[in-house]
């Protein structure tokens, strides 16, 4: 009877090492991060679930040639955002057209003039 305890106890223990056993983490690119795509805050080196409110993360990577504060989309971001770029050129309108867009000024050709004095009475 002992002896049948003793190999119940021994499988028991077998178990629970091989059970408590974590898998090796696999190696993830220095330009990889995982974040969440709504709290990103959150840049994990590995995947798994946001801290904060327990969704998927994402897996982001970095382009090496990628400017400081630049923003790239992949082509299926820009097309489920409906993006389109045109450039600006003198043509004829047949229809109207409203169009949102931002237009960033060539700052070289911008002066400013400071007044002199201020109020005289």
């Amino acid at each position: 009877m002992s002896y049948l305890i003793k190999n119940i106890a021994l499988f028991v223990l077998l178990l629970t090492v091989t059970a408590c056993n974590e898998s090796t983490p696999e190696s993830v690119p220095d330009n990889v991060y995982y974040t969440c795509s709504m709290d990103p805050q959150v840049m994990e080196k590995r995947p798994g679930t946001c801290p904060i409110c327990k969704m998927d993360l994402v897996r982001i990577e970095i382009d090496p040639n990628q400017k400081s504060g630049e923003l790239r989309l992949s082509d299926p971001q820009v097309r489920l955002a409906n993006i389109q770029t045109d450039t600006v050129r003198l043509q004829p309108l047949g229809e109207e057209i409203t169009l949102s867009a931002t237009l960033k000024a060539n700052q070289n050709g911008i002066n400013s003039v400071t007044s002199r004095g201020g109020w005289q009475d």
